[in-house]
Formats: C-alpha cells, structure tokens, sequence
C-alpha cells in the first residue's frame, strides 16, 4: 500500500497509458511483495523442502491467476469510461 502511495505521489501512475496496465502493476508489485514475505517466513519456521516448494508453488499460481484476472477484467470497464 505504501508503495502504491509513493507511486502515486511521485506521478508514476499517469506513466500508465490505460488502466490494464496500472492494475496489472500494482499486482505485480503486491504478488512480489506477498511472494517474498511468505518465502521468508516459512524459512524462519524451518520448514520441510517438500513443504517450502509446495507453498511457493501454490503462491506462483495465486500470482498467475491475479495476473491474468486483471489483464481481461478491465477491458470491459475502460470501455465504459471511454465512450
């Protein structure tokens, strides 16, 4: 949320030429951040292997389906704000 705000602040945001793209960045940036946080954290716990890979393999794919949720869920609401 922080680095979403700086962003903003610093007028990162107008860079983005639809709103696709803007919402695509700011999962990026949360699914990085979340993917690194749990990685870390599960380390800490020590953790089995079979568990870590398990774990970082469901996060990969929570991350790839937001991904792509958000490059086909926009299209219909930029069309509204266009016309």
């Amino acid at each position: 949320m922080t680095a979403g705000y700086i962003a903003y602040r610093l007028g990162w945001m107008t860079l983005s030429p639809t709103l696709r793209w803007s919402l695509l960045g700011g999962y990026m940036l949360s699914s990085l951040l979340t993917f690194f946080n749990v990685w870390f954290s599960a380390q800490m716990m020590f953790v089995s292997e079979h568990d870590l890979c398990l774990q970082l393999f469901c996060l990969f794919l929570q991350a790839a389906w937001q991904w792509c949720w958000d490059i086909f869920y926009p299209a219909p609401l930029q069309a509204e704000f266009i016309y």
